[in-house]
């Protein structure tokens, strides 16, 4: 059975700067997530050394230069050329300036990255990090980590939030993760209203659902 679909680009690839409510003004909330492993010297919350990012291919130049100036829009723009090449050290690296100087939209990207990793309980700091400042994607990127984790039940409280905001992943995601928790009568509705709106994986699923057995 197909799961969930890949994790939410949070922030999108061109709207750094665009969401005021997603920015300074939000109250102390959680500090900024620390990493868990040992010996990484990037920090999130501005204390210590780091780790100086890659240097910009050429046609990213400009934005470098103006990253380099402190320009938090510029480091969210490198940082999706460099996540886009696969550059994930960079692109961490320029997120976490980015989050430092109020984008808190683009904050579960980092999630996305550590996640990709492996390192799951960054991302789950990250994510619930970014959810407490309204990034509604991060709630569908969390219950998908946990229902990869094994852990259903969690994924579900995670998904169903995700669905009441409009997700539409979350939907098809939510009707897997109901079926794998033995309710095949409500994941099949789930799956109906995420095939009513166009989702080809939850079609794939429904007719597992439908068939009886994974």
């Amino acid at each position: 059975m197909r799961t969930c679909s890949a994790a939410a680009d949070s922030g999108g690839t061109r709207r750094a700067g665009r969401s005021a409510r997603h920015r300074h003004g939000q109250g102390p909330g959680r500090p900024l997530p620390q990493r868990h492993r040992a010996g990484d010297r990037r920090v999130a919350g501005g204390h210590g050394a780091r780790t100086r990012p890659e240097p910009a291919v050429p046609a990213d130049q400009s934005l470098r230069a103006a990253a380099d100036r402190g320009v938090p829009e510029a480091m969210v723009e490198l940082a999706h050329a460099h996540r886009d090449r696969g550059e994930l050290d960079a692109a961490e690296s320029w997120y976490r300036h980015a989050v430092e100087r109020g984008h808190s939209e683009v904050a579960a990207n980092i999630g996305n990255i550590r996640y990709a990793r492996g390192d799951w309980a960054d991302a789950i700091a990250w994510y619930r990090w970014a959810i407490d400042r309204g990034d509604t994607s991060a709630l569908y990127n969390l219950g998908k980590l946990h229902y990869e984790r094994g852990s259903p039940a969690e994924a579900e409280s995670w998904l169903r939030r995700a669905v009441d905001t409009g997700n539409l992943p979350a939907l098809n995601a939510l009707g897997v993760v109901l079926f794998e928790l033995g309710r095949a009568d409500e994941a099949a509705f789930w799956l109906r209203h995420a095939v009513d709106r166009g989702d080809p994986h939850a079609a794939r699923n429904l007719a597992v659902v439908l068939r009886g057995h994974r």
